[in-house]
């Protein structure tokens, strides 16, 4: 086993598939590291999923990111928090743009490394100084597409610590196809939701790159 300890912060109040795509990497992570789970303590689904899919229980760590139902408070108590438990940890990886802005600052205040996932262009999603906070803090972003990597233009034009890396798949839906004998013919399948900031934008980026004139295709 690596030396490496990891803690990963993902407090969203509900599952959808950014907590999915993380479930699948805790799922696959057999030993090769040690880790903790923080996640909101009021997301039941959340936890018993973790469990579900092999996350111990003494590994997943719970906080109230939502205290007398402000957010805000949540935030810092998750900032506090985060900075107490820096020092056992050689790095961080936040879920979320809640987590990114509050958790992440307070490892890097104490020079350690922290991985931000954005699965959201951030053109559509505007969060302001939030994600200018979020890039500045994060030692590498590994965003879900080509298409959410350029949006991070809009806070710097290089783009070098941003990789592209795609959702872990559950592989009993994947077909391999041979032997296609119209290869004019395109399809563009959506896994998940089309949602108005998330895959939607893709979506339609992917079709403006299509020539409609020579080419058809079906979703």
């Amino acid at each position: 086993m690596s030396n490496l300890k990891v803690l990963f912060v993902d407090t969203c109040h509900d599952v959808a598939g950014g907590q999915r795509s993380l479930i699948a990497l805790l799922s696959n992570v057999d030993n090769k590291f040690k880790y903790n789970v923080m996640i909101h303590n009021g997301n039941k689904k959340y936890l018993n999923e973790l469990l579900a899919n092999g996350v111990p229980r003494e590994n997943i760590i719970l906080i109230n990111t939502k205290p007398l139902g402000l957010k805000i408070l949540g935030g810092v108590k998750l900032f506090f928090k985060c900075m107490t438990l820096a020092k056992k940890y050689s790095l961080m990886h936040c879920n979320t743009f809640f987590d990114g802005l509050f958790a992440m600052p307070s490892f890097r205040l104490q020079a350690k490394k922290t991985i931000f996932r954005a699965r959201c262009g951030i053109d559509l999603s505007n969060h302001g100084i939030v994600d200018n906070v979020i890039y500045h803090n994060a030692s590498v972003i590994l965003a879900n597409s080509e298409y959410v990597k350029t949006t991070f233009s809009r806070i710097n034009s290089n783009l070098a610590k941003i990789d592209v890396i795609y959702n872990p798949l559950d592989l009993k839906f994947y077909r391999d196809f041979k032997n296609i004998t119209n290869e004019k013919k395109k399809i563009i399948a959506v896994i998940g939701a089309i949602t108005e900031v998330k895959n939607q934008m893709e979506v339609l980026k992917a079709f403006s790159l299509i020539d409609n004139e020579n080419n058809s295709y079906g979703l």
